[in-house]
């Protein structure tokens, strides 16, 4: 569907991105998860686009809003949930005579009445769509879903999966493919050649974020040339160049991180707890940067390394809520059953958060477990 107006009473804080590139077939299948149909009773529908930071989810929920909008007569309303503390505000300002329309500012209605008119408006059988951007948390989802009516809830997050009490369906999204990524330099560079393109999109493993800030940099420095471009990130820590730190870059359309490396490091941060799977998820952090970048690795050959003796349930639960909580943070993602993976770009941010003797131990763990299963029986080596 190409885009349109937003239906009257919407509230959306984003221009839609006139380089948005690619993503069609999800856009639909979006569209086929969210999308009222003729003649449906009325009912919650709840669809969640996860996946790391950088992918673009944000950008997607604008793109699908100004493509599909058009289809919830009751309107389309953007909800920020980064930050629980503020997302009460922000639902009582969708309220407003610039917004529902459901109370106007002579009111002088309490917080509490501004965010109930608003819910209670949620629950008739009017179909709206409502977009949760950055929700993270199984309590602010629970507090802010509405219970019953006709409304479409659009997720962004990083987290893959949700309680099967919410019924959400996950719709998991990947880096863009070598075509998309191709088209997308192209629109930000044209005088790229087709392998220069290839070549950069190759080098920042195709996720959205970096290539637009390398489309940014190649665009505000002319005089570097697509060449010598590739053989600077080649040359040096990815991560570390400084168009992937936001150099050459002044705007982003969604007002997000323009630096990969902080953007990443704070979800390594999160891991600074003392809770035993938050230490877990740290050690394997290390561990995984010992494989191929973006190349799936075993689980069960990461839960060997981890937890040498097999019989030690509790080491085993704990690598799993390790594992599970690197997922949930967009840091590794499932490959399939039972492999795992992590994008180029986290482990070159996770190696320069580490020290030589984190990194020492690490390769000797992953090189005698790998030697043990080359050998099992323990003869001479």
């Amino acid at each position: 569907s190409p885009p349109g107006l937003l239906p009257v009473n919407s509230y959306l804080p984003y221009h839609r991105n006139p380089d948005f590139t690619g993503r069609e077939t999800f856009l639909l299948q979006m569209a086929q998860t969210l999308l009222p149909q003729p003649d449906e009773a009325p009912q919650v529908k709840v669809a969640a686009v996860s996946g790391m930071g950088g992918l673009g989810k944000t950008q997607l929920a604008v793109e699908f809003a100004y493509r599909y909008g058009r289809y919830f007569s009751g309107g389309v309303y953007w909800v920020g949930m980064a930050n629980e503390k503020h997302v009460a505000e922000e639902i009582s300002r969708l309220g407003g005579e610039r917004g529902m329309k459901l109370y106007r500012a002579a009111d002088n209605l309490v917080l509490a009445d501004r965010v109930g008119r608003v819910q209670q408006a949620w629950q008739a059988a009017v179909p709206r769509l409502l977009i949760f951007d950055n929700c993270e948390e199984e309590s602010v989802l629970r507090r802010w879903l509405p219970v019953t009516g006709h409304c479409a809830i659009l997720i962004t997050c990083r987290r893959p999966r949700w309680p099967r009490g919410f019924d959400v369906t996950v719709l998991p999204l990947e880096v863009l493919s070598e075509t998309e990524s191709g088209r997308f330099l192209q629109r930000l560079v044209p005088r790229l050649s087709e392998a220069e393109r290839l070549a950069v999109s190759h080098e920042v493993g195709q996720l959205p974020l970096a290539l637009q800030l390398a489309g940014s940099f190649l665009n505000r420095y002319e005089q570097l040339g697509g060449e010598a471009y590739i053989q600077q990130l080649q040359q040096m820590d990815v991560v570390d160049h400084p168009s992937l730190q936001g150099w050459g870059s002044s705007y982003s359309p969604t007002g997000h991180e323009r630096h990969i490396g902080e953007m990443f490091a704070l979800s390594v941060n999160k891991l600074e707890t003392a809770e035993a799977a938050d230490q877990i998820a740290k050690q394997l952090l290390v561990i995984m940067t010992c494989f191929a970048p973006g190349e799936p690795v075993s689980t069960e050959l990461l839960q060997q390394i981890m937890v040498p003796d097999q019989t030690d349930w509790q080491a085993t639960i704990l690598f799993t809520d390790g594992l599970n909580r690197l997922i949930t943070l967009g840091l590794v993602r499932r490959e399939s059953e039972l492999t795992v993976a992590m994008h180029r770009l986290v482990v070159a941010c996770v190696m320069g958060m580490i020290d030589d003797v984190q990194k020492e131990e690490a390769q000797t763990a992953v090189r005698e477990t790998l030697m043990e299963r080359l050998n099992p029986f323990s003869l001479p080596k």
